[in-house]
């Protein structure tokens, strides 16, 4: 149980800096923090799963395109987050389903990937599933927290700082793995 518990923390990271980046315009609702949340969670556990269906046949094609997805979706959500800043209204966060969703799956690509792995090696994957969601519906909390916090103190300042925390992590996914291969 304690590996479950690493690896769903370790899964869970990108989920807490996205969390904290995505309301630094001002805060965001509780209702935006609950879904947004749930989203990461449900997405952890339902890409582990898929990952784990998918088992080795597909691994090697979802391991050589992830890290071009998910730097293409931290990259659009993260310029709209800097574009949303220089906006009238100046919104919190990245606001809608759509941004909620491009967001969900680029964190959860790794999970994925994970998910394939417990295939590989025979492991069963449902309750360490529930646990990736559960853990990263948590930290996404608190990381929505910190982030209220960071954006009461800098405004929109921290909205256009979180657009570029989300496009610099996009490129460093990208970066690692193309420098892996």
């Amino acid at each position: 149980m304690l590996s479950i518990l690493l690896i769903a923390f370790s899964l869970a990271m990108d989920v807490f800096v996205v969390s904290a980046a995505a309301p630094a315009g001002g805060g965001a609702s509780r209702f935006y923090v609950f879904r947004a949340a749930l989203f990461f969670g449900v997405f952890q556990w339902a890409m582990a799963i898929f990952g784990y269906l998918l088992g080795e046949a597909c691994s090697g094609y979802i391991e050589s395109v992830d890290h071009f997805v998910a730097f293409f979706l931290l990259a659009f959500v993260g310029a709209k987050m800097i574009r949303g800043a220089f906006d009238k209204g100046g919104g919190a966060g990245v606001g809608g389903v759509k941004a909620l969703l491009a967001l969900s799956i680029a964190t959860s690509l790794d999970a994925l990937a994970v998910g394939a792995s417990f295939q590989m090696i025979d492991r069963a994957i449902w309750l360490p599933a529930v646990v990736f969601g559960v853990v990263s519906f948590a930290v996404s909390i608190a990381g929505f927290w910190f982030g209220g916090v960071i954006g009461a103190l800098f405004k929109k300042r921290a909205q256009i700082i979180g657009g570029v925390v989300l496009i610099a992590i996009g490129a460093q996914i990208l970066v690692e793995h193309l420098r892996a291969a």
